[in-house]
């Protein structure tokens, strides 16, 4: 206990201190029993003490704090003595924060993470995408990315608030996605025709697709990352089409479309050569035409007769020869089609032969429709033997290198039952590099007929002539025949008693119709099928057909009177008479009854 003065206090003033910050709101304790609070620079005091010896204690820190001791003894001596007692102390830095910059999964590297709340520091994410902050005290801080390209990655946020506790070590991630807004698309093509099937491939910045070519030899790669991409072609006949280049680089930026064409030619290696003669002997001057897989080319025989086209793709191709004297020359073909393979070169010949100073050619025909397929035979003093010749599809025939002299020309092998012809055989005489044409013209044999009459169908009505059933005596009603040809139409009509005749018919089919009706007259209508009748008619065929006829509407007046022999009685009145449409009396129409005058 101090005994100075009493009106001179004792007291002593201390400061809690840590490490640099300082901290209020400590709690601090004499042992005497005696309390006061830190203020904001950490000080404390207490006045008017006692001298003595007492145990000051700090109570209150805070969590993250460190103090080399929380108590401290000091003594007061004497009087108007100032003691100063000091706790000093450290934050805890035990706390971490680390995590991963990532882009679908993938670490992004030398990205920038900065913290800022208890402490601040910033740093560049490593290879891996990794960053880690150590010596962190415990609180709340945000951490932040930044520096990546934002047209090429997504993050669906760039900061966090974090809480880190004492001595924890907080993992805080950031994924993200890339941005794929751009369009990589092209042709595949040759000679500006689009090439379909073709694979394209696509490697870069992440991808790696392929797909091929549609029908016009386009491709379009989407959802791409802005960046730089390889595409390369393949899958296509190598031994057909050739590329400059079947690779290429492209960079595409951010939401654009680049254009990546690749342009081929067809493979040139094959070849056609011929020779263009005449029984061995080349044709000159003659004008050979190529056509096919785009081509158009022609050339000239040489005196050899030979020509040559070269460089040609592999395809199909039609060769053609013109230009030669139709007048001295013949070939059984002027055009050949060949398939070439690639580097092949195929020999396409013309062979023809010399036409003869003389000849006969002509047309077989019947009505103008030349006849396929008929026997030619000519004969003359001057042949071994008869020479043969057989009509092709158009009735066209010819004979050559006859020398002059008379000769005979027949032709036999028709269906003379179908066919009349009413010369055989003509005589001909021939002089030298005379051509001559001898025709054979016939005519389809008319020997068949259609007849009938028109009739009405009144004993039942079945659309069928029966027995008891009458002509309809109606002349005039005009009927139409058409046939064999779709164009070929016959108009007939009805006699006075009702029928009809249509003779000298072709064979074929027909169509019998009525083409007037109302010539029968108001009481009657046609009955038939609205379609007509039918007929195939052969040679010489004999058809019959009846038409009915329906009754529209009649009239008919009667009077009942009694009779006795020759005599004839008066009419009768009130007498009941009934119709039937029948002769056996079963088809009843109605009754009627005679008025005052019998009738």
């Amino acid at each position: 206990m101090i005994t100075d003065s009493p009106d001179k206090p004792h007291f002593f003033e201390n400061i809690a201190v840590i490490q640099i910050l300082v901290h209020y709101g400590v709690s601090v304790t004499l042992s005497s029993g005696a309390a006061t609070t830190t203020s904001g620079g950490g000080y404390f005091s207490f006045i008017d003490v006692d001298g003595g010896t007492y145990t000051i204690t700090i109570t209150g820190l805070p969590a993250d704090a460190s103090f080399d001791a929380t108590t401290a003894e000091v003594t007061i001596a004497q009087s108007d003595q100032t003691v100063t007692a000091n706790f000093s102390g450290s934050w805890i830095r035990t706390a971490s924060l680390m995590g991963r910059v990532t882009v679908e999964g993938n670490g992004l590297p030398g990205i920038s993470v900065s913290i800022s709340g208890r402490q601040e520091a910033q740093m560049l994410t490593d290879d891996n995408g990794q960053y880690t902050f150590t010596g962190l005290r415990a609180g709340n801080y945000t951490v932040e990315i930044s520096g990546f390209d934002a047209t090429d990655v997504a993050f669906s946020a760039t900061s966090s608030a974090v809480e880190v506790a004492v001595g924890e070590s907080k993992v805080w991630s950031f994924d993200g996605t890339y941005v794929r807004e751009s369009v990589i698309a092209g042709q595949v093509s040759v000679e500006g025709n689009g090439l379909a099937g073709v694979t394209v491939s696509l490697q870069g910045m992440g991808a790696d697709e392929s797909q091929n070519t549609d029908m016009g030899g386009q491709f379009t790669f989407s959802n791409l990352r802005a960046g730089e991409y390889q595409l390369a072609i393949s899958g296509y006949d190598t031994d057909e089409y050739g590329f400059s280049t079947t690779s290429a680089t492209v960079r595409v930026e951010h939401g654009r479309t680049a254009n990546v064409p690749f342009e081929g030619i067809m493979l040139r290696t094959a070849s056609i050569m011929g020779q263009v003669s005449i029984e061995g002997e080349g044709l000159a001057d003659v004008t050979v035409s190529l056509s096919g897989e785009g081509e158009s080319q022609t050339a000239m025989t040489n005196e050899a007769g030979q020509y040559a086209f070269t460089e040609l793709p592999a395809g199909n191709f039609q060769v053609a020869i013109s230009g030669y004297d139709t007048d001295d020359y013949s070939f059984e073909t002027t055009a050949k089609n060949v398939a070439l393979a690639l580097g092949e070169t195929a020999t396409v010949p013309f062979e023809g032969i010399l036409l003869r100073t003389s000849g006969i050619s002509g047309r077989v025909s019947v009505e103008g429709t030349g006849l396929d397929s008929v026997t030619v035979t000519l004969s003359g003093d001057d042949l071994e033997e008869d020479m043969t010749a057989m009509t092709d599809a158009t009735g066209q025939y010819a004979i050559a290198g006859l020398a002059e002299g008379d000769y005979t020309v027949a032709i036999s092998g028709y269906d003379d039952v179908a066919y009349d012809f009413d010369v055989t055989s003509m005589d001909v005489t021939l002089g030298d590099d005379d051509t001559q044409i001898v025709n054979f013209t016939g005519t389809h044999a008319r020997t068949a007929s259609i007849s009938g009459m028109v009739y009405v169908d009144e004993a039942g009505k079945n659309d069928s002539y029966d027995d008891g059933e009458n002509a309809l005596m109606a002349p005039g009603i005009a009927l139409a025949l058409v046939g064999p040809g779709i164009l070929d139409r016959t108009i007939g009509a009805t006699g006075p008693d009702g029928s009809f005749m249509f003779g000298e018919l072709r064979a074929g089919p027909y169509q019998l119709v009525v083409a007037n009706a109302a010539a029968a007259g108001p009481d009657y209508a046609y009955g038939g099928p609205a379609e007509g009748y039918e007929f195939n008619l052969g040679v010489g065929d004999e058809e019959t057909q009846n038409i009915p006829f329906d009754i529209t509407h009649t009239t008919v007046n009667f009077s009942v009177n009694l009779k006795r022999g020759a005599a004839m009685g008066a009419a009768l009145p009130g007498a009941t008479v009934s119709f039937f449409s029948d002769l056996a009396g079963e088809q009843k129409i109605g009754d009627a009854m005679t008025g005052d005058d019998g009738m």
